[in-house]
């Protein structure tokens, strides 16, 4: 149930301007990393490998070998059963720009540079914002019960 409120809240805090404007074709990826940074990565960690919540779908080879199809199809429907909610408000473009992202974290994608810089969001996260004390990265850090 809490993870479902939580998923639910970010949906609504993300996807605003989504459904207007899913992002141009030439940057399927940047749109998907967006969307997965908002709207997956509270359960699936912003590296798409898992943690207390939900599994590692960067690493995993059952995931990895799911056709672009497939994995667009889980994101629009969700699966029955699991923690796993549907996310039809993305859209066919949203869902795909998701899938597109999610194999650029599997390895397989290409990714221009992010910007930001990664040292000092690593020296914030674990240091003076104190995120760390709640918050996991790659296994790293703390999570709220």
């Amino acid at each position: 149930m809490v993870i479902a409120v939580g998923c639910a809240g970010s949906l609504v805090a993300a996807t605003g301007s989504m459904a207007n404007n899913p992002g141009s074709e030439s940057e399927p990826i940047a749109s998907g990393h967006k969307i997965f940074a908002s709207m997956c990565a509270s359960c699936h960690g912003l590296d798409g490998k898992g943690g207390e919540r939900a599994p590692d779908i960067a690493r995993a080879p059952a995931i990895q070998r799911l056709s672009d199809e497939r994995l667009k199809r889980v994101v629009e429907e969700g699966v029955p059963g699991t923690g796993m909610p549907a996310f039809h408000v993305l859209g066919s473009s949203g869902a795909k720009a998701v899938v597109r992202y999610l194999r650029v974290l599997q390895g397989r994608g290409r990714l221009s540079a992010l910007p930001g810089d990664a040292a000092r969001g690593r020296a914030l996260f674990f240091g003076s914002a104190g995120c760390s004390g709640c918050h996991m990265v790659a296994g790293a850090g703390g999570f709220i019960a």
